[in-house]
């Protein structure tokens, strides 16, 4: 009998020791699995509304997606910034009240690609580049969270706040837009979209609002 007893703890000894193994295990792959979070301000963003952003945040994005992706996160201040271009894999996160703003300066923003076609079609329509936060054959991407995107812009004429050319699996929720001088979120040939809860704040509204084709 006190074999037997022995035997039965003996057992009971060595699955215990694999369930912990296996939690561990399992603690592990999900670290590992779980997408890393960059924080522009350990990247050096003042975020005062003064200082321009542009290269430290540009700088999180790229490091977020040479690492295999993840989440950019932006806390609660005004990035003031000219052109952002998205990458492979990445999410924009902006939390509650931060704000990403243009700057004024249209220098700060990438100029009008080529087309390399002969077009009719106005420069609010045709061009994609000379934007806010914008992404060309980029897949898996996202814009999300409760804080703004701010065109800083009274009248009508000036960078998209958003543009995307030929991306796909595309996530913009629950932000908001406002002051935009052109279409608030531009799309050409990009597939996988999922648009809600956006909030678009300003004038001529139902014309800016969303330019896809």
């Amino acid at each position: 009998m006190e074999t037997t007893y022995r035997q039965i703890s003996l057992c009971l000894s060595v699955m215990a020791g694999n369930l912990l193994l296996f939690g561990v295990a399992a603690s592990v792959t999900a670290s590992q699995t779980r997408p890393a979070t960059y924080n522009v301000v350990e990247f050096g963003a003042k975020a005062d509304g003064k200082t321009k952003d542009t290269h430290t945040i540009q700088k999180a994005i790229e490091t977020c997606s040479e690492n295999g992706g993840g989440t950019v996160y932006f806390p609660f201040g005004t990035y003031l910034t000219g052109s952002l271009y998205l990458r492979h894999h990445v999410s924009l996160y902006l939390d509650h009240g931060a704000i990403i703003k243009a700057s004024t300066d249209e220098n700060d923003f990438d100029p009008y690609e080529e087309l390399g076609f002969k077009n009719d079609a106005d420069h609010k329509t045709s061009f994609f580049h000379h934007s806010l936060i914008w992404g060309e054959d980029v897949k898996h991407v996202a814009i999300l969270g409760t804080g703004t995107i701010d065109g800083n812009r009274t009248k009508r004429g000036g960078p998209k706040p958003i543009a995307l050319k030929r991306c796909q699996h595309v996530t913009i929720k629950d932000i908001t837009i406002r002051n935009a001088p052109n279409y608030a979120i531009s799309l050409l040939g990009t597939d996988y979209v999922n648009i809600d809860g956006v909030n678009i704040q300003g004038k001529r509204i139902l014309t800016h609002a969303l330019s896809w084709t």
